[in-house]
């Protein structure tokens, strides 16, 4: 497993294959899979290592707090010092285990259920019920913040983050019961653009879309389908139904047409997003307005939910990079100053980045549980949880 982190470090998870792996432990590739299901199997098997230690000493930091904002606050300082002390450790869980894509979601459920539990155990023990959903929303922006830090390269930041976390994670008390904030959805208008789940050699396909276009549709119903790892020119001249020199005609790579896609379809969203929020008579009515519309256009655009929740940051540094730069839009956008809305003071970097994980997480969670066409149903509990640290007059 050293080797497995060596190599994961210098290169990410998506460069690292078997045959290097076993090179650089010094063993055969056949004692490689005897002892794990492959270079995933291994992958999986540090972060459990990793992860389990760190919770450990979490949770034993978090019992010497005083009430739940002690508890949570000792908690937080307790993950601080693990980032600082073995900050290539703490890379490996919060940032490189994001290249496992959908092969990943096992263990992440199984972390952050962990995690859930122990925030959970911290408010109940004080007598402060918290519910299920908050639990998975301040795991995930605990998590996302600690993502940012290290991304950015400053491990140290984790320790700034702490009272900001711990306040925003005491925000989220609410009795016991799941609250809600009313929505008031504006769907879109009917497009008459070609859905993106057609097939791209379609007869309406080769009349409405050009054949650059037909690539890029092709590359995303790919890497929706079956991974990034497994994309190839071939596989996307055959979708696309067009040929090899055609592609390359148009691109210079297989990750090009990728970024294409991305962008296009996060562009889509975030125009959704943006239009919910602005049609809102204030500012907090805009937020539950923005976040009802992501989730209905989640629950009708599987190509988007998969790509942007599990593919996207598995798709090495570019996919990194545009999922950063994804939350960074959305959380953006919902600035008092965005839209010109009446509101409170915007959230600042920690808190923003804490709403936009927490509320991401909660999503991919849902995704994960196979619930995507569900996930309007959910929209007025997660807009609770994305205004519970403001104070708002609805």
């Amino acid at each position: 497993m050293m080797a497995m982190a060596g190599a994961v470090g210098r290169h990410g998870y998506g460069a690292v294959h078997s045959r290097r792996l076993a090179e650089l432990a010094g063993v055969s590739k056949t004692t490689l899979y005897g002892h794990f299901e492959g270079v995933e199997g291994c992958f999986v098997a540090l972060l459990d290592e990793l992860f389990e230690r760190a919770a450990e000493r979490v949770a034993e930091a978090s019992e010497w707090g005083a009430g739940p904002g002690g508890r949570m606050q000792a908690g937080l300082e307790s993950l601080a010092s693990i980032v600082e002390a073995n900050p290539a450790g703490a890379h490996l869980v919060l940032v490189d285990s994001l290249g496992l894509g959908s092969a990943g979601t096992g263990w992440r459920d199984r972390a952050e259920r962990r995690l859930e539990k122990l925030v959970s155990e911290i408010f109940r023990s004080e007598g402060v019920p918290i519910s299920g959903l908050s639990a998975r929303v301040i795991v995930g922006g605990a998590w996302h913040c600690g993502f940012r830090a290290l991304r950015d390269g400053r491990p140290e930041d984790v320790r700034r983050q702490v009272p900001v976390l711990a306040a925003w994670a005491l925000s989220h008390c609410n009795g016991g019961t799941e609250q809600e904030v009313a929505i008031s959805l504006r769907t879109a208008e009917p497009s008459e653009e070609l859905g993106w789940q057609k097939p791209p050699s379609s007869a309406a396909a080769r009349i409405d879309l050009t054949q650059r276009e037909r690539i890029v549709r092709a590359v995303a119903q790919l890497v929706a389908e079956q991974g990034h790892g497994e994309l190839s020119i071939p596989k996307i001249s055959a979708r696309a139904g067009t040929s090899n020199a055609t592609y390359y005609e148009n691109f210079r790579s297989k990750d090009e047409a990728l970024e294409i896609a991305l962008d296009a379809l996060t562009e889509r969203a975030l125009r959704t997003f943006v239009a919910a929020f602005e049609a809102q008579r204030n500012w907090a009515s805009g937020v539950a307005g923005a976040v009802g519309s992501l989730c209905h256009h989640i629950a009708t655009e599987p190509i988007f939910a998969q790509l942007a929740f599990f593919e996207l940051p598995a798709s090495g540094q570019m996919g990194l990079a545009r999922f950063e730069a994804m939350l960074d839009a959305f959380v953006a956008a919902l600035e008092p100053k965005a839209a010109g809305a009446r509101s409170p003071q915007g959230p600042g970097r920690v808190l923003g980045d804490a709403i936009a994980g927490g509320t991401w997480e909660a999503i991919r969670h849902e995704l994960a549980q196979d619930r995507r066409e569900s996930l309007p149903e959910l929209a007025p509990r997660l807009a609770a949880a994305a205004l519970a640290p403001f104070e708002t007059d609805g």
